[in-house]
């Protein structure tokens, strides 16, 4: 997962590919909750700003001190040419990756942002040796397919969107062990971290904000050397209204559309 996560050049896909459309999130906090979100450690920051050549290099290094082997680690040539992947690649104990891995992710159709950052992630997996291809997918099927107990085993790699509340307690939902899908949770890749889950009790029960933050950012430090997911981005919601309307707020999360209006009794046009 961390050489995934450091050779996928998202920066590379939001700003040449989808034209500054949506705005990198490296860790689970949207960059809206300024305070609650964390300094970027581990993977991430070791390979920000590395060209393609020089991911590659570093993600065949994270492989290598994990333990994985290979009969040819591959090489790159440097620019935008793409790896000569690694072959007889295996990870530790010797064991072979699966052939065939499918990415799951949403078509092109419902969601082109992610249905082409899928494309981009299978084929650096493939210039890491691995056999992955992107498949575009419904989006309730991915929902069955990964956030049901029968299924919790049967996928490899998926790709959705999320949905969150104004107070981000969702790493807990997320990742806390007690909340695995194969016992019917949101804990999809089955997340399995005594010192997390010992923190999110701890943010459960916090008292103030001030706490409740400080425990959140200990824990995200957590997620970014795990990396159970590697998050992509967000979206910014962009709304358009008329020079006579004046509301009486609209720096709102959500935008104003997800606040029924902005409060339309309270909104005010001018002469």
């Amino acid at each position: 997962r961390q050489a995934v996560a450091c050779i996928s050049d998202k920066e590379f896909v939001l700003n040449n590919i989808l034209q500054g459309v949506a705005v990198n999130m490296d860790g689970q906090m949207p960059e809206a909750l300024t305070a609650w979100v964390a300094p970027v450690t581990g993977v991430l920051a070791d390979c920000a700003g590395l060209n393609a050549e020089e991911r590659f290099n570093k993600s065949v290094e994270i492989l290598q001190a994990g333990g994985w082997t290979a009969s040819d680690w591959g090489s790159h040539a440097g620019g935008a040419e793409r790896a000569v992947a690694p072959t007889g690649i295996k990870g530790p104990g010797g064991v072979t990756p699966p052939s065939d891995m499918l990415l799951y992710a949403p078509g092109a159709g419902y969601d082109p942002l992610r249905s082409t950052m899928s494309l981009f992630i299978a084929d650096w997996m493939q210039q890491l040796g691995l056999d992955v291809t992107a498949r575009p997918t419904g989006f309730n099927v991915i929902v069955d397919k990964v956030f049901t107990p029968e299924n919790c085993e049967d996928w490899y790699f998926y790709m959705l969107g999320w949905g969150l509340s104004a107070f981000p307690n969702h790493p807990g939902d997320f990742f806390n062990s007690k909340n695995d899908t194969c016992e019917g949770g949101y804990n999809t890749p089955g997340f399995n971290n005594a010192e997390f889950d010992a923190l999110d009790a701890e943010f459960q029960a916090a008292k103030t904000i001030s706490d409740a933050i400080a425990l959140s950012q200990k824990m995200e430090a957590i997620l970014f050397e795990e990396m159970p997911y590697l998050v992509l981005f967000n979206v910014p919601t962009l709304e358009v209204y008329r020079d006579t309307v004046e509301f009486p707020f609209t720096d709102v999360l959500d935008g104003l559309t997800g606040t029924g209006g902005g409060y339309a009794s309270l909104v005010k046009v001018k002469s």
